[in-house]
């Protein structure tokens, strides 16, 4: 049994879609597939049939109970603990190639400290959506589930925290996609706050870019939903200092989402 939740992002309904997986996994031992939308859409499909969408109606999200009982209905066969079998089971054999993992969850983190004003940050969030609309059916297909978080940086301790050096930030699987901190005069930010600063630029392909390119976003994730490893992080390691910049930067009181 294969089963999509399809969530809108801009309404931040991530942490609904993981928590329906989560009971569907613990019912049906299968693990559905997480795929970013927009426009407030909250979809379930399974087994290429939708057995649940919100179309119409983008306010409502259903109750888990009610997206179970409709799979118990359509696949008595396949509840875990069921002494009733599938007729046909098909069996595989796996000849993965040394060294290869699976795909598996990509995480990925937004940073920034304006959404309002900042129009470097406004359009980079646009690129980061349109590059998982693109990449959402491919990974949807090979089994890659994709965790977004928005992170609105309010203060140095957080920025600290986070290690949180140049806004926007993007990372994949905890790992700055740049690769390089790269900065020029941001005339939005600066003029909001009276004083200059300096926000991210990205250097791709032997162009800057004032807002992260959605190609580099898509190479960025499809190369680490294939290289399944993480940064370790090394307990007791001091965080870095916040730089002058970005104290400027944060030390106005005024935040936008």
């Amino acid at each position: 049994m294969e089963i999509r939740i399809t969530y809108c992002v801009e309404r931040g309904h991530l942490d609904r879609a993981s928590a329906l997986a989560a009971a569907i996994k613990a019912e049906f031992g299968v693990s559905p597939g997480l795929r970013p939308g927009h426009g407030g859409i909250f979809e379930v499909v399974v087994d290429g049939s939708v057995e649940y969408t919100n179309a119409g109606v983008f306010e409502e999200i259903p109750e888990h109970e009610r997206v179970l009982q409709r799979i118990r209905e359509l696949r008595p066969a396949l509840r875990v603990g069921d002494r009733e079998k599938p007729r046909h089971r098909l069996e595989s054999r796996s000849f993965e190639r040394p060294g290869y993992q699976a795909p598996h969850s990509v995480g990925i983190e937004f940073l920034y400290v304006d959404m309002k004003s900042c129009r470097r940050s406004r359009e980079s969030l646009e690129n980061l959506r349109e590059a998982l609309s693109i990449l959402g059916p491919v990974l949807d297909l090979v089994g890659v589930s994709v965790e977004l978080r928005e992170i609105l940086v309010r203060d140095e301790d957080q920025a600290q925290q986070l290690g949180f050096v140049s806004s926007p930030t993007v990372r994949v699987g905890g790992r700055d996609i740049a690769g390089e901190i790269a900065e020029s005069f941001c005339e939005d930010c600066s003029r909001r706050i009276g004083a200059d600063v300096y926000c991210r630029v990205w250097n791709y392909k032997g162009r800057v870019h004032d807002a992260v390119p959605p190609a580099l976003l898509a190479d960025s994730v499809l190369r680490e939903a294939y290289a399944g490893r993480r940064i370790p992080v090394e307990e007791g390691e001091d965080a870095a200092p916040v730089p002058d910049n970005m104290s400027r930067l944060l030390g106005c009181s005024e935040y936008s989402i």
